[in-house]
């Protein structure tokens, strides 16, 4: 009899605890096609998930089932898993892998929870300018303030803008927004080409250059750094959320092709961890500064008018 494949998930699957979980799926690139047999992802240990937890374990399911790196795998859950996948709208989707059934994406929708607004949305199929579009109602209903919505939809867009013009991702990228009157978070997450990849070509020309992966990734959030020369994409995105970061003293994370890099409130940690093929960014901003950024990028619009800046 063949030997039981399982992939047991964390206790605690949430941004801080990221590099543990890619530890444990970066195994799976290699796997594609493979269609192994007498696989289980057990979840009975999980206690606590957030956004990125959610979001990363359900990638993993899909990026197996659509590359068919498994055979008919199974899941134990429990219910602290069920909760989480539930209350964020991916359980229906994520059950529809194991029982070979068409996703419904009908389930990422924008809801209310506790106070707290949850934002799940497929990019792939959405153009940039529909994507803040879809919540904008609903999000300016919540927070009813100009600075505040400005900022949160700015991230989202810039956040969108990077995915749409690095990304050639045959499964889903998808995006899931959390929010309260204080913080403001945000993971996005594909499988696709990768940042440090897409990032290449741009420091080609600089062979003298010993540029590692994760210094690529901070690269990455410096102003006019950019794949797309040339094109309306100028390189101002991340660097834009990076400085929203700055003001309000929050937290950017990237991981991409086994590198990451961190800004935590002014504190930067890069370094290696587990391969993801394509990359996620995971924004978190505290909205008690939101006025203050909102004159900052008003200043930023004003000082680079020829250049198209996603302020709102």
């Amino acid at each position: 009899m063949d030997r039981e494949l399982n992939y047991i998930i964390p206790p605690i699957c949430t941004i801080q605890r990221i590099k543990q979980y890619l530890d444990i799926v970066s195994p799976i690139l290699g796997l594609e096609h493979k269609q192994i047999e007498h696989v289980k992802v057990d979840t009975h240990l999980v206690e606590r998930m957030d956004i990125v937890g959610v979001l990363l374990i359900y990638k993993f399911v899909e990026y197996t089932s659509k590359k068919a790196c498994f055979k008919s795998p199974e899941m134990i859950g429990n219910k602290n898993f069920l909760y989480e996948m539930q209350r964020l709208g991916f359980w229906e989707l994520l059950n529809s892998f194991f029982l070979n059934l068409p996703g419904n994406y009908a389930s990422l929708k924008y809801q209310l929870f506790e106070n707290v607004f949850i934002a799940p949305v497929r990019l792939n199929e959405m153009s940039l300018v529909e994507v803040p579009n879809n919540y904008i109602p609903d999000i300016q209903d919540y927070y009813q303030d100009t600075e505040t919505c400005s900022v949160v939809f700015s991230v989202l867009a810039e956040i969108v803008s990077n995915f749409k013009e690095h990304s050639n991702d045959e499964t889903d990228t998808i995006l899931v927004a959390t929010g309260d009157t204080n913080k403001f978070d945000v993971v996005c997450a594909d499988t696709g080409i990768g940042m440090v990849t897409s990032l290449a070509p741009v420091f080609k020309n600089s062979p003298s250059l010993r540029i590692r992966n994760y210094d690529v990734l901070e690269m990455a959030t410096m102003q006019g750094i950019t794949s797309k020369k040339g094109t309306d994409h100028m390189g101002f995105g991340l660097w834009l959320i990076s400085e929203f970061v700055r003001i309000a003293k929050g937290e950017i994370h990237i991981y991409s092709e086994g590198a990451y890099y961190v800004n935590q409130c002014g504190k930067i940690k890069k370094g290696t961890c587990g391969f993801w093929q394509g990359t996620i960014i995971y924004v978190s901003l505290p909205l008690n500064k939101a006025n203050e950024i909102k004159i900052w990028q008003d200043g930023l619009a004003e000082q680079y008018q020829d250049i198209k800046i996603n302020c709102v």
